[in-house]
């Protein structure tokens, strides 16, 4: 099946967090270079798992700051090996690793290349901290905050950002202000 082409993405299933709630911290905290991070989508009767799941239940699952941050991290590594970041809805990090193994020195086991994604995040992170950018940085457009989505599984429900971000900010080994702590940048070798 061919992809839309952009003009004929709903901008709603393009970008926008609020049909898929769970994916909320992925916005705000996501780094420029990668343009979008969907954690689960349903289009047209077909769909990711997490997807379904949210369109099933109507809610976000507790615990999702950990998928979000899996998620991120995984593609982290498509993107840092050249891989179209849309690949990672019908390969995983066990189709990636013979790939980096084939062309590139080092282990490249599934736990290093979690490992590595998360080095990428937390990377990332600080030069966007060192940039002047801040946890007040981590946010969605007030409409986005404010008004709720008119359609989809999340109709009548606005995005959850504020009870969200936190959890996720835990997830990553990061500070409440949004930092990585000392022992997040020991363990990762920055």
């Amino acid at each position: 099946m061919r992809p839309l082409p952009q003009a004929a993405v709903p901008p709603q299933a393009a970008a926008e967090p609020r049909p898929a709630p769970d994916a909320a911290p992925a916005h705000p905290t996501r780094s420029a270079h990668l343009h979008l991070v969907v954690v689960g989508h349903v289009d047209h009767g077909k769909s990711t798992l997490i997807g379904r799941l949210l369109f099933d239940t109507h809610s976000v699952p507790d615990g999702k700051a950990d998928l979000v941050k899996g998620f991120q991290d995984a593609t982290a590594i498509f993107d840092s090996a050249g891989i179209c970041v849309f690949t990672s809805f019908a390969w995983t990090l066990q189709d990636v690793a013979p790939q980096l193994e084939a062309a590139c020195e080092g282990d490249w086991s599934l736990e290093n290349l979690g490992v590595v994604g998360e080095r990428i995040w937390n990377l990332e992170r600080q030069f966007n901290l060192a940039a002047g950018f801040t946890a007040a940085d981590d946010t969605l457009p007030k409409r986005l905050l404010e008004e709720p989505a008119k359609t989809g599984p999340a109709k009548g429900k606005v995005n959850e950002l504020h009870k969200m971000l936190p959890e996720y900010y835990e997830a990553r080994g990061w500070s409440t202000d949004g930092r990585p702590t000392q022992e997040t940048l020991t363990r990762l070798s920055l």
